[in-house]
């Protein structure tokens, strides 16, 4: 059988532009802009044959989709930033205005500052608490706010997401083994006792707990004659409330093998007891949780620990916007001592500014040196 390339292409795209909408609320998404960012992107998608040849109307869509998905995406991303932008009616309200002024009132009821973190990433996560509460606009989810405040809860859950584990990212985790022997080794030699290391961002304490577990595992028989400090810090109080239980479900600890299980938790409510049992919880034993300080931080707005020798803050700068994440840094090396380091996500580098600050001691791991 045989169809016309372009009619599958406007369906596909049509389904693309309904799912590309689905948790957009800063533009508009009526019937009339729907239409227009369809044509708008139609109008860049150009088929290389105007028929194509298959044996089901299933595969030729699969086979276009295969072919020209990539192409589509890309032109309803333009054309909804077209659109979206000009709308080709008049407009009930300045959609952006009204988020600003969201964040504003969540500014002015909680003390939570998120005006300067990466406006989109922020978007998409306000999207998810609207349309979770079958609400239409920013000003429907103010209105929300004020009559529900419980709503805050809801939403802080859903801006600040704490997904964490013990040693995540577990090639890092070598890495950061080896660093501390040797920072261990080199404080021995210049008979310096003292060991401060930050987990900025710590969410439920996994990071922070596996920071104090590789420091017990460095010092081995110099342990009693060193101070160890980890400090921990989130915005979010509930993590840290959490945190300080020290206790995690089996999926947290699934990086964590048999050698330092043994050493470092106990399972249940127990001592003795064991096992790998899907309910059990895995509890963190007093040797870690004493080493180890939890507090809430802001990172945008107070002031940092000083004398840092290692500090941890991974995967949190992709919520700040570029002006953000400069003066951060530059607080981070403020805060860092000469000769300290400072471990970023995988998924983050250093500014080129700020770059110039740092010495690259391992670019795989993300690990800089403060001069």
């Amino acid at each position: 059988m045989q169809i016309k390339t372009i009619s599958v292409l406007e369906t596909l795209t049509k389904d693309a532009v309904e799912s590309a909408l689905v948790l957009r609320y800063d533009i508009c998404t009526c019937p009339v802009c729907r239409k227009d960012i369809l044509a708008e992107a139609m109008r860049s998608i150009h088929p290389v044959k105007d028929v194509i040849e298959g044996e089901t109307t299933e595969s030729l869509t699969r086979q276009v989709k295969a072919e020209y998905m990539g192409e589509i995406n890309h032109a309803i991303f333009n054309a909804t930033e077209k659109v979206g932008g000009r709308p080709s009616h008049p407009q009930a309200e300045d959609r952006n205005k009204t988020f600003k002024s969201l964040l504003q009132k969540i500014l002015q009821e909680r003390g939570l500052d998120f005006r300067n973190y990466h406006i989109d990433l922020l978007k998409r996560r306000f999207a998810v608490r609207i349309k979770a509460n079958a609400l239409y606009s920013y000003t429907d989810y103010i209105k929300l706010l004020d009559n529900n405040p419980r709503e805050y809860d809801k939403l802080f859950e859903t801006l600040c997401i704490n997904v964490s584990e013990f040693f995540r990212d577990p090639p890092l985790w070598i890495t950061m083994q080896y660093l501390l022997e040797n920072m261990i080794s080199e404080k021995i030699k210049k008979a310096d006792r003292d060991l401060t290391i930050w987990s900025a961002g710590c969410a439920n304490g996994e990071e922070a707990y596996s920071l104090a577990i590789c420091v017990a595992e460095a010092l081995k028989s110099h342990a009693k004659n060193f101070h160890v400090k980890v400090i921990a810090t989130d915005i979010d109080s509930r993590c840290i409330a959490r945190a300080q239980k020290a206790q995690y479900a089996p999926a947290s600890v699934k990086n964590v093998n048999d050698k330092l299980m043994g050493k470092y938790f106990f399972t249940g409510n127990k001592d003795t007891d064991s096992g790998a049992d899907l309910n059990k919880t895995y509890r963190v034993r007093e040797a870690i949780t004493a080493a180890v300080s939890f507090s809430t931080l802001d990172l945008i707005t107070e002031e940092f620990p000083r004398d840092i020798d290692l500090l941890v803050c991974r995967n949190v700068f992709i919520y700040f916007n570029r002006q953000l994440q400069e003066k951060i840094l530059n607080k981070f090396f403020a805060a860092i001592r000469p000769g300290g380091y400072l471990c970023m996500g995988q998924s983050e580098s250093l500014l080129t500014e700020v770059r110039k600050l740092f010495e690259d001691t391992d670019s795989n791991a993300r690990i800089y040196r403060r001069p």
